[in-house]
């Protein structure tokens, strides 16, 4: 009997195991299917919010500049760099050497949190094995095998959706099919058709990244065109040139044309040449003339400070001049004196206190008084005349001798100031 009870006991717990198990295969699937369907209700305090993209870290170099390690931009940046390479230093190579090998760090770090999110992301069922599974996302290994088998194609330097060219950086994206978009191409297909697909493979829950081959494969074939183009143009002008010097007369009127197009071609080189002398020397010229403007302008504002002081000058002279009139006046009366003193010989002495004696008060000539500040002439006969009125006298007299106007007597004169 107690065996009997054991059995009943062990089939009770094997039914409820199984009872289990189906309960949770239920509630896994039932929720898989919510998820799908979206009818999950959310909670009230997670509310809905837009997903940030992971930016990547900026680093510091030795040299002082500032790189992003965001893998995207990296590829952009080494696109631009190689438009520009032969202009750029070496520091700037062994900088970007560094960032890509930390990049590839942060790569391999950006990987682990996607596996980590992807499981996150698994639902009940999936990871149960009652759902297949979403794959998982791609390694640096995969997405470079993804990059070369993009590159064996032949029609892989256009846009499927716009057949046009990849002419722009960083507007190219890779998908994990192989494929190769346009950034902007890509979203409004997704926009407009409602759904995650590959527009050529049908491929769902694809993964996408930046890929900037097309824009490189586009850049070598217009530098092959402008290496064409440079290189024919050199061929052509040394033929020319040869069959200019060598006197060729072309017969056929193909060759008329291009020859008379070389040769208008190189009278436009030749004023083209004297243009752009003549041009520099007219910027000379004004650069002179502007330089001689800002000396006029300078010399303007000296002349005007000159004359600022002169003005004042001048007025402070016409506040010093009165006295200084007063003391010259004494100083002349003094000088009159003394110089008459030293002057005057003893004879002259003589006559002239015979005329002082006189006591005359008109010049004898004019009628004039001979105290009228002009000066006079003393004759050695003791007569005294103003001198304007002796020197006309003596101009209009007939003999060559003169005489005194009063006493007839041939003289000698001296000049004197006052009377």
């Amino acid at each position: 009997m107690n065996y009997d009870k054991k059995s009943q006991f062990g089939s009770n717990d094997s039914k409820s195991q199984k009872n289990n198990s189906v309960g949770t295969y239920a509630a896994a699937l039932q929720d898989h299917l919510l998820r799908n369907v979206n009818l999950l209700i959310p909670a009230k305090n997670n509310k809905l919010q837009p997903t940030k993209q992971s930016k990547g870290q900026k680093v510091l170099t030795k040299s002082g500049r500032v790189i992003n390690l965001d893998p995207n931009k990296l590829q952009a940046n080494a696109t631009k760099q190689l438009i520009t390479k032969t202009g750029e230093n070496k520091g700037v190579l062994k900088d970007l050497e560094n960032a890509l090998k930390r990049a590839e760090v942060n790569e391999h770090k950006n990987i682990q949190a996607k596996l980590y999110t992807y499981i996150k992301k698994l639902t009940l069922a999936q990871r149960l094995g009652l759902v297949e599974k979403p794959p998982k996302p791609l390694s640096n290994d995969e997405w470079t095998h993804i990059e070369e088998i993009n590159k064996k194609r032949e029609d892989n330097n256009t846009c499927p959706i716009c057949l046009e060219g990849f002419k722009t950086p960083n507007n190219q994206t890779i998908l994990s099919c192989s494929h190769v978009f346009h950034k902007t191409c890509l979203a409004n297909f997704e926009k407009f058709t409602k759904s995650r697909v590959c527009p050529i493979c049908r491929r769902q829950d694809y993964e996408k990244k930046n890929f900037d081959q097309g824009f490189i494969t586009y850049l070598t074939a217009q530098v092959i065109k402008l290496q064409k183009f440079i290189r024919g143009f050199i061929i052509r002008r040394k033929f020319y040139l040869g069959l200019q010097k060598n006197g060729y007369k072309a017969t056929s009127t193909l060759l008329k044309r291009r020859l008379l197009g070389f040769k208008l071609q190189l009278l436009n080189e030749k004023m083209t040449k004297k243009v752009r002398t003549r041009q520099k020397e007219t910027e000379k010229l004004f650069v002179e003339i502007d330089k001689n403007l800002d000396d006029k302008n300078n010399f303007n504002s000296k002349l005007l400070e000159i004359q600022n002081i002169q003005k004042q000058t001048m007025e402070n002279l016409q506040a010093v001049i009165p006295d200084l009139v007063q003391r010259k006046t004494t100083i002349t009366s003094l000088s009159d004196h003394t110089s008459l003193e030293n002057e005057l010989s003893k004879k002259w002495r003589e006559i002239h206190k015979v005329a002082v004696l006189r006591n005359e008060k008109s010049c004898a000539i004019c009628f004039n008084d001979l105290n009228n500040g002009k000066k006079l002439y003393l004759l050695n006969c003791t007569h005294l005349f103003h001198c304007a009125c002796l020197v006309s006298f003596e101009y209009y007299s007939i003999y060559t001798q003169h005489s005194c106007p009063v006493c007839r007597s041939e003289y000698e004169k001296i000049e004197i100031n006052h009377w």
